[in-house]
């Protein structure tokens, strides 16, 4: 399980002293300790990387109440290091509204196709009527078509700090957006997703692994197959093991 304590030595790293909790926060411990730990690998990367250098971080900006002062200490650290730190997003929850079922992202990449078709471009969505989730991180988000040969758009969080440098910026991040293996996506990004991904085989074996340990802690079999049940597998028929 995980504790409040656990937070401190990522927070010293990040310039907090401690994470306020409420009591709807303890069920989120989890989330919040992961998100952390992925703060600090920003961190890590900001430190190594040199001026002019642009980070891409796989995923939104949309931050919990208790990390918010800790994503804003690194938007600083990376301005300070005058680097490029944007958010790129594969799935967004944007979307219009209620009575508007079709999600934002698609509906306005297919738009964008119509009216710039074989050409990237990108529409901010400040002062656009659109439902942006927890919002308030600290800057301006985007749905950005990196290339003009790409079927697909993506939603882009650009911190404060970039507003005047977003078009160079997403123009660079466009520039290593051609290779084969993923036309109109950020090759990085599709490298790692590639490198960090798990097979199906060792996916089952850390599950049979977890399973003894969960057996060992006292757990009966079914409470373990209830905590461990994918509803996408029940909709498949598909049984775990």
């Amino acid at each position: 399980a995980i504790s409040a304590d656990q937070f401190e030595p990522h927070l010293r790293r990040l310039g907090q002293n401690q994470i306020r909790l409420a009591e709807e926060d303890l069920d989120r411990l989890s989330t919040y300790f992961r998100e952390l730990q992925e703060y600090v690998s920003i961190d890590d990367a900001i430190n190594e990387a040199n001026p002019g250098d642009i980070i891409l971080y796989d995923g939104s900006f949309d931050v919990f109440e208790p990390l918010r002062a800790a994503l804003s200490r690194i938007f600083e650290r990376a301005e300070e290091k005058e680097v490029a730190l944007l958010a790129v997003a594969k799935s967004s929850s944007l979307y219009w509204g209620e009575g508007i079922s079709l999600p934002f992202m698609h509906h306005t990449n297919q738009a964008g196709s119509m009216i710039l078709p074989n050409s990237p471009w990108y529409l901010n969505l400040k002062d656009k009527k659109v439902n942006r989730g927890p919002g308030k991180w600290g800057g301006e988000s985007y749905i950005v078509r990196f290339t003009g040969w790409s079927d697909h758009a993506f939603r882009v969080d650009v911190p404060a700090y970039l507003a005047g440098k977003i078009e160079q910026t997403l123009a660079g991040i466009s520039s290593y957006s051609t290779s084969a293996e993923c036309p109109g996506y950020p090759h990085a990004l599709f490298r790692a997703h590639r490198d960090i991904k798990i097979a199906e085989n060792e996916g089952i074996s850390l599950r049979m692994k977890l399973r003894d340990m969960l057996c060992r802690e006292g757990l009966s079999p079914s409470q373990i197959t209830m905590l461990m049940q994918d509803y996408h597998d029940i909709l498949e028929m598909h049984q775990r093991i």
